[in-house]
């Protein structure tokens, strides 16, 4: 399976990118690039080989949200209908967010609607500092329901309240100072910064690194310090201990080398 608007790549070091391009529609997301989108992950998050993966796009623009074209067929559909149609982009999100491996987002220009979601559902977002971001679904009578619990996730539901209300367009750094945006960089640094950051999710065990996100998406799941939150995070650490890449990234520590994942 193919897709003209999603180019893949996969490197040697374990670094798997899919790269949006469809610059002259500004990226928008239609459905034979959801359903791309969808069977790659299904099929990176089961090889071994994948340390991480990248979310970026070609041109001036991030993503523009959904494809409009496709959009503007749902007036057609019925209630079922729709709800086959919207459910392959939940999927998508649903799909992100659980991603075994560390997901990092790349973003310029600008970044609306469901792109915010990609954004919200990764690991790790970096964007440069003029992009733009909107949710502007509440202007075409619409609202950012599927991307509402990941946004929420990331900003707080005062702060995604008031932008799905608005529709206002803000900033990078209103995005940084929200928890949306962890790094801001210029055009020319975008991909240093990358690379900075890939460099030390590669320094980590990918297989700790995949119980850490197991770890945080039970901790947003079972909010606050309870008797089941703490027996949980004691039983996981303690089985986790038992592992072999644990014993030797403690050993590795103890003798000052690198450990065995380390190349």
């Amino acid at each position: 399976m193919q897709c003209p608007f999603i180019d893949i790549t996969h490197s040697d070091d374990g670094v798997a990118q899919l790269t949006l391009n469809r610059p002259d529609k500004r990226n928008a997301l239609n459905l034979e690039m959801i359903l791309f989108f969808q069977s790659m992950l299904n099929k990176w998050s089961t090889d071994n080989q994948i340390r991480l993966l990248v979310i970026d796009a070609k041109g001036p623009c991030f993503c523009s949200g959904i494809d409009l074209e496709w959009m503007k067929n749902s007036i057609h559909l019925n209630y079922e209908e729709n709800l086959q149609d919207v459910r392959v982009f939940a999927d998508l999100l649903e799909t992100i967010y659980y991603f075994p491996k560390p997901v990092i987002c790349l973003v310029q220009g600008e970044a609306y609607g469901g792109a915010i979601g990609m954004i919200a559902a990764s690991d790790i977002a970096i964007s440069q500092c003029d992009a733009q971001f909107c949710l502007s679904e509440v202007k075409m009578g619409l609202i950012p329901s599927i991307i509402s619990p990941y946004l929420a996730n990331a900003i707080g539901i005062r702060q995604t309240q008031r932008y799905a209300l608005s529709a206002e367009t803000f900033s990078a750094d209103t995005a940084k100072n929200m928890g949306l945006i962890h790094e801001i960089t210029e055009q020319e640094t975008l991909q240093p910064c990358l690379q900075d950051i890939i460099k030390a999710v590669r320094l980590g065990c990918s297989e700790a690194q995949t119980t850490t996100k197991s770890l945080f998406h039970h901790l947003q799941k079972n909010p606050g310090i309870t008797t089941q939150t703490i027996e949980y995070t004691t039983e996981i650490i303690a089985k986790v201990r038992t592992n072999p890449t644990a014993q030797e990234g403690s050993l590795a520590f103890l003798e000052n080398r690198d450990p065995s994942w380390v190349k």
